[in-house]
């Protein structure tokens, strides 16, 4: 399941569908109506695209603070926390999705450009 929006006694749905083994992503939107308490679909469209989802999904929820809240004391999100979990899950198979409460940019700390791999990804 995508997304859900209702309003009052219809609503709309968005699902997905993966087929890893034929690298395949469908997306169903689907028209629904509550009728006695029960909702039915109206009306239903498809679409397939090529993926290489496996269906095995992590999301990464990181923080867009970059100071302590009511100091200039910085701080930020652990560059090689972050780096070798994602480097292990998407090693495992897992998709990854990394996010944060407010978008864009997040602050980083504890970089360390030593070791090939980790500077690899900052390039």
């Amino acid at each position: 399941m995508i997304s859900v929006d209702i309003t009052n006694d219809i609503a709309t749905a968005k699902v997905e569908i993966l087929i890893p083994n034929r690298k395949w992503r469908f997306v169903d939107l689907f028209l629904l109506k509550k009728f006695a308490n029960n909702w039915k679909i109206i009306s239903k469209t498809a679409t397939r695209e090529a993926s290489y989802e496996t269906g095995n999904k992590i999301l990464f929820v990181v923080s867009n603070t970059d100071y302590y809240v009511g100091t200039n004391i910085p701080t930020g999100n652990s560059f090689d926390e972050i780096v070798l979990a994602y480097k292990m899950f998407t090693e495992a198979g897992f998709n990854i999705d990394i996010i944060s409460p407010k978008g864009g940019a997040i602050p980083l700390k504890y970089v360390d450009t030593s070791e090939k791999n980790k500077k690899k990804i900052l390039v």
